[in-house]
């Protein structure tokens, strides 16, 4: 979670995740209603606690896999700050929050779900709070629900938070690793920019065969040229093939973007993690 993005650039890395943080006043909570109860959470719940985070997790990319010891130490983490960890119960436990007040406002670090009527007993949960607090901010991903079931969105504000940088550290290896849903024999030669490892900073030969992806370097003609942050952009599944030309201002290729598509396929990116 960079301070400054330009101190990190120069080194090769980029932006790769974003959040939405919502700004709530909390009286516009206030017609939800719960048809379950909300428990304070304890290490006997960690594993209910891993069950919600897969299962609203699953379909974003680039998370964080949480296991036991990592829910011991956010626990830790979570009661030296001051801050509370409930679970939503109704026929099973189906969601969490983790939450701090800090003066008249209640910061959301967390609300995770497996059903709205979760979400739902939660933000009534944190409305049960009105009298102590006013304000209500909540960081999400970018795929969640609550801006769907606001009674009023004009009235809240949203924001898309840049969160987290990444960077390519070895290009020819993380290639290799792949697993490519496509049995076309393609290939395509890009040459990368990397001002700070010699190993990225080459042309490279890219061949797809039978859902594998084959590398080696050397002096070939190349189809398109990146500098290694448009690459790890890439590499991360925040850009587009599209995407990655037009920020480069390059004359599109339509063959080379669908190769570039195939194996660096845009997702919802995703991650939390603050320690």
């Amino acid at each position: 979670m960079p301070i400054d993005y330009r101190l990190y650039r120069k080194y090769g890395y980029e932006h790769c995740y974003d959040q939405i943080e919502y700004e709530i006043n909390i009286e516009d909570l206030s017609g939800f209603k719960s048809s379950g109860s909300l428990i304070k959470a304890n290490l006997n719940h960690i594993n209910q606690i891993i069950n919600i985070e897969r299962s609203f997790l699953k379909n974003l990319n680039g998370r964080v896999i949480r296991d036991e010891n990592y829910y011991k130490n956010l626990f830790k983490e979570v009661e030296s700050e001051d801050g509370h960890i409930y679970i939503h119960k109704n026929e099973e436990i189906d969601g969490y929050i983790i939450y701090f007040i800090n003066g008249d406002n209640i910061f959301v670090r967390e609300l995770y779900y497996k059903n709205i009527n979760a979400l739902k007993g939660m933000l009534r949960f944190i409305y049960n709070h009105n009298t102590q607090c006013k304000k209500v901010n909540i960081t999400s991903p970018l795929d969640d629900k609550i801006r769907f079931i606001l009674s009023n969105p004009r009235t809240v504000t949203m924001k898309l938070k840049p969160f987290m940088m990444g960077r390519v550290i070895n290009f020819k290896k993380y290639l290799e690793s792949l697993h490519i849903e496509g049995n076309d024999k393609l290939s395509l030669v890009i040459s990368i920019k990397d001002n700070y490892i010699n190993e990225n900073n080459k042309i490279f030969k890219i061949s797809l065969q039978n859902n594998k992806l084959t590398v080696e370097d050397g002096n070939f003609d190349y189809d398109v040229e990146f500098d290694i942050n448009t690459i790890s952009q890439l590499a991360f599944s925040y850009l587009s093939g599209k995407e990655a030309y037009l920020l480069n201002n390059l004359e599109e290729n339509k063959e080379v973007i669908k190769f570039l598509d195939l194996i660096f396929v845009k997702k919802e990116n995703y991650i939390n993690e603050y320690v």
